[in-house]
């Protein structure tokens, strides 16, 4: 019903004063292809991520000394898993390199002027090291890291991993965790006399 005595109505919006700014000043973040691919920057002059989030790697470890993760690796929470037992670590290390990678896509400091921008700069990292030196991995290693995950609150898994065959324990695991579970993407090739890969 039209009224004469309002003029204009809108909802009223909660704003804040500290909108993130769309560029970082991460000297690497142009460089990021993915970042562009999935117009991060828009959506970081909304969210940068939530200190309450927690993400495990389940990778090579991580250098917590890397500048771009300081403070944002829970050590507490981290464990070794590559031996096909859960081992506390004190202050969790990268055998690889791997992993310290994987984290700093995920989670590294944003706007902070040094390396790259995280997809999400606040959040929380644990260290889940599933891979052994030589990125060799036991199945068993991979299920404990799940299911310690779910034991502790870690909604959200990477793991950077492969498989070279079914194994329905595995995969039984990974369909209870509660949480995101999210896995690499690869095609695996054969091996030519020249060493060349060859697509299947």
């Amino acid at each position: 019903m039209e009224r004469n005595d309002i003029i204009y109505v809108s909802p009223d919006y909660i704003t804040s004063g500290n909108v993130m700014c769309a560029t970082p000043s991460d000297p690497y973040e142009t460089l990021q292809y993915a970042l562009s691919k999935i117009e991060a920057q828009k959506a970081w002059d909304y969210v940068t991520g939530s200190s309450t989030v927690k993400v495990g790697i389940l990778d090579s470890g991580i250098d917590v000394n890397h500048p771009d993760l300081a403070n944002v690796v829970i050590n507490s929470l981290s464990r070794d898993f590559s031996g096909g037992v859960e081992k506390n670590v004190d202050i969790p290390t990268d055998t690889d390199g791997h992993g310290t990678g994987v984290a700093g896509v995920i989670g590294a400091i944003g706007n902070n002027a040094i390396g790259i921008s995280g997809v999400c700069w606040n959040i929380k990292l644990v260290s889940l090291k599933v891979f052994a030196p030589g990125y060799l991995y036991l199945k068993t290693a991979v299920m404990l890291a799940v299911n310690y995950a779910e034991a502790n609150g870690i909604s959200i898994l990477n793991f950077s991993g492969t498989t070279g065959a079914y194994d329905e324990l595995e995969k039984s695991t990974i369909e209870t965790y509660s949480g995101l579970f999210i896995c690499a993407a690869v095609k695996l090739g054969l091996y030519d006399n020249n060493n060349a890969a060859t697509p299947v």
